[in-house]
């Protein structure tokens, strides 16, 4: 099964779970797929999705969801605008998806305002303190997983970053994207779950390290 067709089921799945007729679901599947296949794009793409639901999985042999549905419904849309040049693509995300709540008519208004609420918090990526055991902490936390891929899988997502940004100037870039990394040591650990932190967190403080260095001694090409 392919990245899309794996996430194309996904989204049936969900849709036939909460009773969204067919034609509607269809509709904003074409939706779907064609705003995270704009060119634009090179690292938030379907791909990204059929990742984080990989990660769904590990989570979901530890942890039982209180709402995966939500979670699911947030994944599709977390990134569903996605504009390198503009600074609001979580609220205009987070506006796309009341747009398919208005339309489906099969969520309550507090789910709405949760999975709204969760999309938001991709901006910061902090959910707060405490048990660090909720949805949402997961669900941040399936985003963030790709900061503890192996060495050349990271890479490569450095890169697509790099290609999204490539409007902005190489020595901008390399300060921005550097001061953007620094910024996540300032509150370690980098993910909320235990379970994250087991899988992922030494290698994505070793990532970042590595990537840090790369831009500030412009030791390669970007």
């Amino acid at each position: 099964m392919t990245d899309i067709e794996n996430v194309r089921r996904r989204w049936q799945d969900v849709n036939e779970h909460l009773g969204v007729p067919e034609d509607v679901s269809d509709r904003w599947w074409d939706i779907v797929q064609g705003l995270y296949g704009e060119p634009v794009r090179h690292y938030h793409t379907l791909q990204h999705l059929r990742e984080m639901f990989q990660h769904c999985e590990l989570a979901k042999d530890h942890f039982t969801f209180s709402s995966p549905h939500l979670v699911t419904l947030a994944v599709f849309f977390h990134d569903i605008i996605y504009e390198p040049k503009k600074p609001d693509n979580e609220e205009r995300s987070a506006d796309k998806f009341e747009e398919y709540a208005a339309e489906t008519k099969v969520l309550s208004d507090g789910d709405i305002e949760k999975v709204k609420s969760w999309i938001m918090l991709t901006k910061s990526h902090s959910a707060g303190i405490g048990e660090n055991s909720a949805d949402e902490h997961y669900f941040l936390d399936m985003d963030m997983a790709v900061l503890g891929r192996p060495e050349a899988d990271y890479d490569e997502y450095a890169s697509q970053i790099r290609a999204e940004y490539i409007h902005v100037p190489e020595e901008l870039y390399r300060s921005k994207r550097a001061q953007i990394l620094e910024d996540f040591f300032t509150r370690l650990p980098l993910f909320s779950t235990r379970l994250f932190q087991k899988q992922f967190e030494d290698q994505a403080k070793t990532n970042l390290r590595r990537e840090i260095s790369r831009l500030r001694d412009n030791s390669i090409p970007l």
